[in-house]
Protein backbone atom coordinates (compact mmCIF):
# COMPACT_ATOMS: atom_id res chain seq x y z
CA UNK A 1 0.00 0.00 0.00
CA UNK A 2 1.35 3.48 -0.65
CA UNK A 3 3.98 2.35 -3.12
CA UNK A 4 2.26 4.07 -6.24
CA UNK A 5 1.02 6.99 -4.00
CA UNK A 6 0.58 10.26 -5.99
CA UNK A 7 3.00 12.53 -5.28
CA UNK A 8 5.45 10.02 -3.75
CA UNK A 9 8.99 10.01 -3.90
CA UNK A 10 11.46 7.71 -5.19
CA UNK A 11 15.15 7.30 -4.96
CA UNK A 12 16.80 4.57 -7.29
CA UNK A 13 19.97 3.66 -5.81
CA UNK A 14 21.86 1.80 -8.86
CA UNK A 15 25.27 0.77 -9.53
CA UNK A 16 25.87 1.31 -13.06
CA UNK A 17 24.40 2.13 -16.23
CA UNK A 18 21.85 -0.06 -17.50
CA UNK A 19 20.67 -1.06 -13.78
CA UNK A 20 17.94 0.97 -14.56
CA UNK A 21 16.21 -1.36 -17.52
CA UNK A 22 14.36 -3.56 -14.85
CA UNK A 23 12.71 -0.73 -12.95
CA UNK A 24 11.31 0.69 -16.56
CA UNK A 25 8.22 -0.17 -16.06
CA UNK A 26 7.86 0.24 -12.31
CA UNK A 27 8.93 4.07 -12.84
CA UNK A 28 6.23 4.46 -15.28
CA UNK A 29 3.71 3.38 -12.96
CA UNK A 30 5.72 5.56 -10.12
CA UNK A 31 5.33 8.72 -12.91
CA UNK A 32 1.83 7.56 -13.82
CA UNK A 33 0.57 7.84 -10.59
CA UNK A 34 0.43 11.56 -10.58
CA UNK A 35 -0.04 14.29 -7.91
CA UNK A 36 3.59 15.50 -8.74
CA UNK A 37 5.14 11.83 -7.83
CA UNK A 38 9.31 12.09 -8.32
CA UNK A 39 11.47 9.78 -9.42
CA UNK A 40 15.27 10.46 -8.62
CA UNK A 41 18.13 7.94 -10.16
CA UNK A 42 21.44 7.61 -8.38
CA UNK A 43 23.96 5.75 -10.32
CA UNK A 44 27.44 5.25 -7.87
CA UNK A 45 29.94 3.99 -10.35
CA UNK A 46 30.69 5.58 -14.01
CA UNK A 47 30.57 2.47 -15.47
CA UNK A 48 33.76 1.72 -17.14
CA UNK A 49 34.32 -1.74 -16.07
CA UNK A 50 33.67 -3.64 -19.21
CA UNK A 51 35.37 -1.02 -21.39
CA UNK A 52 37.76 -3.69 -22.80
CA UNK A 53 35.16 -5.33 -24.29
CA UNK A 54 34.30 -2.60 -27.04
CA UNK A 55 38.02 -1.66 -27.39
CA UNK A 56 38.05 1.40 -26.35
CA UNK A 57 39.11 3.88 -23.66
CA UNK A 58 37.57 3.29 -19.94
CA UNK A 59 36.51 7.27 -20.10
CA UNK A 60 34.62 6.91 -23.71
CA UNK A 61 33.25 3.63 -22.65
CA UNK A 62 32.32 5.33 -19.21
CA UNK A 63 30.64 8.56 -21.37
CA UNK A 64 28.98 6.17 -23.65
CA UNK A 65 27.29 4.20 -20.97
CA UNK A 66 25.89 7.48 -18.81
CA UNK A 67 24.48 9.10 -21.85
CA UNK A 68 22.69 5.70 -23.12
CA UNK A 69 20.88 5.88 -19.66
CA UNK A 70 19.76 9.82 -19.69
CA UNK A 71 18.55 8.72 -22.99
CA UNK A 72 16.62 5.87 -21.77
CA UNK A 73 15.66 7.57 -18.32
CA UNK A 74 13.98 11.13 -20.69
CA UNK A 75 12.39 7.93 -22.64
CA UNK A 76 10.42 7.34 -19.49
CA UNK A 77 10.35 10.57 -18.40
CA UNK A 78 13.10 11.72 -15.98
CA UNK A 79 15.19 14.20 -17.15
CA UNK A 80 19.13 14.44 -16.52
CA UNK A 81 19.07 18.02 -15.24
CA UNK A 82 16.54 17.45 -12.49
CA UNK A 83 16.62 13.85 -11.25
CA UNK A 84 19.58 11.92 -12.39
CA UNK A 85 22.79 12.09 -10.17
CA UNK A 86 26.10 9.95 -11.47
CA UNK A 87 28.71 9.99 -8.53
CA UNK A 88 30.99 8.40 -10.75
CA UNK A 89 33.27 5.94 -8.79
CA UNK A 90 35.49 3.93 -11.21
CA UNK A 91 34.82 0.01 -11.57
CA UNK A 92 38.14 -0.98 -12.24
CA UNK A 93 38.98 1.08 -9.20
CA UNK A 94 36.68 -1.10 -7.18
CA UNK A 95 38.29 -4.25 -8.68
CA UNK A 96 41.92 -3.08 -7.58
CA UNK A 97 40.25 -2.57 -4.56
CA UNK A 98 38.88 -5.72 -3.94
CA UNK A 99 41.97 -7.51 -5.22
CA UNK A 100 43.48 -5.94 -2.23
CA UNK A 101 41.00 -6.91 -0.10
CA UNK A 102 41.26 -10.24 -0.79
CA UNK A 103 45.16 -10.18 -0.57
CA UNK A 104 45.03 -9.37 2.91
CA UNK A 105 45.08 -11.44 6.06
CA UNK A 106 42.94 -9.06 8.13
CA UNK A 107 40.97 -7.27 5.23
CA UNK A 108 39.59 -4.05 5.93
CA UNK A 109 36.64 -2.00 4.05
CA UNK A 110 38.53 0.35 1.81
CA UNK A 111 38.39 4.35 2.67
CA UNK A 112 36.71 4.96 -0.82
CA UNK A 113 34.03 2.71 0.02
CA UNK A 114 33.38 4.32 3.08
CA UNK A 115 33.26 7.47 1.23
CA UNK A 116 30.83 6.36 -0.89
CA UNK A 117 28.51 5.29 1.61
CA UNK A 118 28.97 8.71 3.34
CA UNK A 119 28.20 10.02 -0.20
CA UNK A 120 24.66 8.04 -0.38
CA UNK A 121 23.37 8.62 3.09
CA UNK A 122 24.46 12.83 1.97
CA UNK A 123 22.57 12.43 -1.22
CA UNK A 124 19.15 10.30 0.79
CA UNK A 125 19.51 12.81 3.50
CA UNK A 126 18.98 15.87 1.10
CA UNK A 127 16.07 14.14 -1.15
CA UNK A 128 14.04 13.16 1.58
CA UNK A 129 12.73 9.75 -0.34
CA UNK A 130 9.70 8.29 0.53
CA UNK A 131 10.67 5.22 -0.98
CA UNK A 132 14.14 3.33 -1.49
CA UNK A 133 14.91 1.12 -4.86
CA UNK A 134 17.77 -0.69 -5.56
CA UNK A 135 19.02 -3.77 -7.28
CA UNK A 136 18.46 -7.12 -4.78
CA UNK A 137 21.89 -8.48 -2.96
CA UNK A 138 23.94 -11.09 -5.40
CA UNK A 139 26.79 -11.74 -3.63
CA UNK A 140 29.04 -11.97 -6.36
CA UNK A 141 27.83 -9.06 -8.26
CA UNK A 142 31.00 -6.29 -6.59
CA UNK A 143 29.18 -3.26 -7.50
CA UNK A 144 25.55 -4.21 -7.10
CA UNK A 145 26.38 -5.58 -4.15
CA UNK A 146 28.39 -2.32 -2.70
CA UNK A 147 25.69 -0.30 -3.84
CA UNK A 148 22.84 -2.30 -2.84
CA UNK A 149 24.65 -2.07 0.71
CA UNK A 150 24.88 1.60 0.70
CA UNK A 151 21.01 2.04 -0.14
CA UNK A 152 20.51 -0.13 2.56
CA UNK A 153 22.30 2.21 5.24
CA UNK A 154 21.41 5.35 3.90
CA UNK A 155 17.88 4.04 4.28
CA UNK A 156 18.09 2.97 7.70
CA UNK A 157 20.17 6.48 8.29
CA UNK A 158 17.14 8.10 7.21
CA UNK A 159 14.67 6.10 9.27
CA UNK A 160 16.18 6.69 12.53
CA UNK A 161 14.01 8.53 14.47
CA UNK A 162 11.25 8.20 12.35
CA UNK A 163 7.62 6.83 13.03
CA UNK A 164 7.76 4.94 10.16
CA UNK A 165 10.47 3.62 8.24
CA UNK A 166 11.95 3.77 4.72
CA UNK A 167 11.14 0.94 2.86
CA UNK A 168 13.74 -0.20 0.51
CA UNK A 169 12.50 -2.26 -2.67
CA UNK A 170 14.52 -4.74 -4.26
CA UNK A 171 15.15 -5.37 -7.26
CA UNK A 172 16.89 -8.90 -8.69
CA UNK A 173 19.11 -8.30 -12.09
CA UNK A 174 20.24 -11.90 -12.03
CA UNK A 175 18.40 -14.13 -9.41
CA UNK A 176 17.29 -13.18 -6.13
CA UNK A 177 19.22 -14.72 -3.14
CA UNK A 178 17.25 -14.65 0.09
Amino acid sequence: PGVFAPGARHLLILAHHDDEVPFAGLIQRMLAAGGGAEVHVLWTTNSDGLWFEDDIPPETYARLRYAESVEAMAALGVTEADRLTCFGWSEISYYAQLSDMAARPSPSVPRDFLTLADQVDAHVARLQPEIIWTLAWQGGQPEHDITHACAVRAARKLSAGRATTVPVYEIPAYELKV
